[in-house]
């Protein structure tokens, strides 16, 4: 599984009794979709979504993989990826913002928004959330009229312990308001951009 920067290991009786909840009213959704689509809820298409809810947490179409046919399941990677697709067009699962060579997926808990902070230089993802968030938007999204059904909230930069180890390095690919923090971490006065030599 991906490494995060969330608890992980072993699941609790309560995770666990959350994702047996929560894979019905999936699955019961996921039906629903594929009906309108005149798709049908297959064995693997039921046995993939149920160790997405198993696996509580992010994972990639090869953790999908391994996972099904660690617990016996022999389902193709084809049929992996197809399913992937219809779970993120019926918005059970979404894409986190990870920027890794494959795609990243997590369950899209409906009504529940968080963001993501990644690292352009070590690619550390660090998830933010909380009743702040959920306030901005509900707020926006009553002020401008608009019923969401997702949000992807994501900042690109660089983690304090990126800054700590690398400033010399990172100051050479960042903008103006990097150098002024990174500076002022350090205690320096903030010096002015110089133009770029032609």
């Amino acid at each position: 599984m991906l490494e995060e920067e969330q608890n992980s290991g072993t699941q609790t009786a309560e995770s666990r009794r959350l994702g047996i909840q929560g894979f019905a009213q999936f699955l019961k959704r996921f039906g629903y979709f594929l009906k309108l689509r005149g798709l049908s809820l297959t064995r693997e298409r039921q046995q993939i979504l149920e160790k997405i809810c198993d696996l509580s947490g992010r994972f990639t179409v090869d953790d999908l993989f391994f996972a099904l046919h660690a617990a016996g399941r022999r389902i193709s990677k084809a049929t992996i990826y197809r399913t992937v697709q219809l779970l993120l067009e019926c918005r059970i699962i979404r894409e986190t913002p990870l920027g890794a060579r494959q795609g990243v997926y997590e369950l899209a808990d409906a009504g529940h928004y968080h963001g993501h902070m990644v690292c352009q230089h070590c690619h550390r993802l660090i998830e933010f959330g909380g009743p702040t968030l959920e306030r901005f938007v509900h707020e926006a999204s009553v002020s401008h009229q608009f019923l969401p059904l997702s949000a992807q909230i994501k900042f690109l930069g660089f983690c304090n312990e990126c800054v700590k180890a690398n400033p010399p390095a990172l100051r050479e690919q960042t903008c103006v308001p990097f150098l002024k923090y990174a500076q002022s971490r350090e205690g320096a006065e903030p010096k002015p951009a110089e133009a770029p030599e032609n």
